[in-house]
C-alpha cells in the first residue's frame, strides 16, 4: 500500500511544490537502499556478464543523513553536497574542517570521497559564495582526495542571470523542428 505523505501546512507555498508534504514515507526509507543495492548489483553482472569494466554508480541525494547508508548499498559515490547545502559565504574556516573532516572519516575504506561544488538545482557558486571564495572553494575541492563535481561554467566564476525569452530561442534547432521563433 502506498500511502500520501501529509501536508506541511506552509504557508505561501502552492500545493504542488515539494516543500508543501511532509515527506515521511517517500524520504529517508530503508526500500531505497535495497533498490539502489539491486541496481549496483545489475551493474555487476553486466559488466562481469561482458567482461567491461566495473561501471561506477552515482548517487544523487540530498543527504542530510548517514551517507554510509548509501555506501553500503554498494553505490560507488552517494553525491555529498556539504558545499552546497552546508557551507555558505558566511562560513569559517572551522565549518570547512569540520565537515570535511567528518566526510572523510565517514566514507568508508575503500571508497571515494567526493565532493559537489555546484548542479543544476541551485545557485551558482560564484552566487552563493562570491567570486573570491567561490575560486578557494574550488582550488581547495581539487587537492581533497577523491572526485571532484564542478557544475557547467563554475569552474570560470559564472553568476546567476535571468535570462530573456529570446535568449532561451535556439534558432538553429527551431528552422530545425520546422518552428518560428517569437
Amino acid at each position: 500500500m502506498f500511502w500520501d505523505d501529509p501536508c506541511s501546512n506552509k504557508t505561501g507555498i502552492l500545493k504542488d511544490n515539494y516543500d508543501s508534504l511532509v515527506h515521511i514515507y517517500t524520504k529517508k526509507q530503508n526500500e531505497t537502499y535495497v533498490t539502489l543495492n539491486g541496481w549496483s548489483k545489475l551493474m555487476d553482472d553486466h559488466s562481469n556478464r561482458k567482461k567491461s569494466d566495473t561501471k561506477l554508480t552515482f548517487t544523487k541525494v540530498y543527504i542530510t543523513h548517514d551517507p554510509i547508508k548509501y555506501y553500503n548499498a554498494d553505490f560507488n559515490v552517494p553525491f555529498n553536497f556539504m558545499f552546497i547545502n552546508q557551507l555558505h559565504n558566511k562560513s569559517e574556516a572551522v565549518d570547512y574542517k569540520t565537515l570535511i573532516d567528518k566526510w572523510v572519516r565517514t566514507v568508508r575504506e575503500g571508497s571515494a570521497s567526493n565532493w559537489v561544488i555546484g548542479n543544476h538545482d541551485n545557485h551558482r557558486v560564484a552566487t552563493r559564495f562570491g567570486h573570491g571564495r567561490a575560486d578557494n572553494v574550488m582550488m581547495m575541492s581539487m587537492v581533497m582526495p577523491g572526485i571532484l563535481v564542478i557544475y557547467n561554467d563554475d569552474k570560470i566564476g559564472t553568476v546567476d542571470r535571468k535570462f530573456t525569452y529570446a535568449e532561451t530561442m535556439n534558432s538553429a534547432s527551431c528552422s530545425v523542428m520546422g518552428l518560428v521563433p517569437r
